[in-house]
């Protein structure tokens, strides 16, 4: 999340937005693709993007399950909010192809990273106050997932 943070922080400037870190770094470290998060909390942020008027935040917000079981991250922003159909969609194995740009995968992506994680995701909005996306991943990945490889965020692929 940090990384994508740098990532995006110049395309924010520009936008004359706000990327928040709050709390990021007292998260512990998981087990996990490094790649695969970088590019599934990068596709919330720059969805993200668009979204906020001139001078809004977004926020990504850490928090840490005291019995140890896993950490949270908020993504919230301060943007025109979602429309119900998606936010029903994100709960549901059906694609949510329904954007007139682009064609949506980028929230499919998202959801299977964090499912391979053995985490979820549930969203929150409301029309003209914003998005808060809220993901759990568990500190240990699912037996299943275990053998993810060891990957640089910054590499040029990522």
């Amino acid at each position: 999340a940090n990384e994508v943070i740098k990532t995006l922080g110049l395309l924010s400037q520009e936008k004359d937005l706000t990327i928040i870190n709050e709390n990021l770094e007292r998260l512990p470290p998981i087990q996990g693709d490094e790649r695969r998060l970088f590019i599934a909390f990068y596709n919330l942020v720059n969805n993200a993007i668009p979204e906020v008027p001139k001078g809004g935040t977004i926020t990504l917000k850490g928090t840490y399950d005291e019995s140890g079981a896993g950490l949270g991250i908020d993504v919230t922003d301060t943007g025109r909010g979602m429309p119900a159909h998606i936010q029903e969609a994100l709960s549901t194995d059906k694609p949510m192809g329904q954007k007139t740009k682009g064609i949506g995968l980028g929230l499919e992506i998202v959801k299977g990273v964090i499912k391979s994680h053995g985490g979820r995701i549930s969203v929150e909005s409301e029309p003209g106050q914003g998005t808060t996306f809220r993901i759990f991943i568990p500190l240990q990945p699912p037996i299943s997932s275990q053998a993810f490889p060891r990957t640089n965020p910054r590499s040029p692929t990522a």
